[in-house]
């Protein structure tokens, strides 16, 4: 704003998540491709370590750990911070991916549970 010399800032992150990354029975090959399982496994870590801090979140324990990965250092803002978060959850409604549909369901309703509480950024 020119007239008060008042600056408003804010931050938009936009995060594929990319979903759990299971090594499926039902597709061919999931399981031998060694480059997937690498990638599974650090995809897992990172939703491991964002649900813990979903849960502290929830739990509103004193000590959150947004330090345990690159993910959650920088969603901190949008998670526990003054922002406004909105997720999206995409699930498989096929029988063989049941289990991995009601678990993406539960983790949704855990985030839907987290409160923040924005504020308008503004400098003078």
């Amino acid at each position: 704003d020119p007239v008060n010399q008042t600056v408003r800032t804010s931050k938009v992150q936009i995060v594929d998540l990319a979903g759990s990354e299971r090594l499926k029975p039902y597709e061919a090959g999931s399981q031998n491709d060694k480059v997937l399982m690498g990638q599974a496994v650090a995809i897992n870590l990172s939703l491991h370590w964002l649900e813990g801090v979903i849960n502290a979140l929830n739990r509103s324990s004193g000590v959150v750990p947004y330090r345990n990965s690159f993910l959650t250092k920088v969603l901190k803002d949008a998670l526990g911070g003054n922002a406004r978060a909105v997720m999206v959850a995409t699930i498989n409604p096929s029988d063989a991916a049941m289990p991995e549909t009601i678990s993406t369901c539960r983790f949704a309703m855990r985030v839907a549970n987290v409160q923040t509480f924005s504020k308008v950024n503004e400098e003078r």
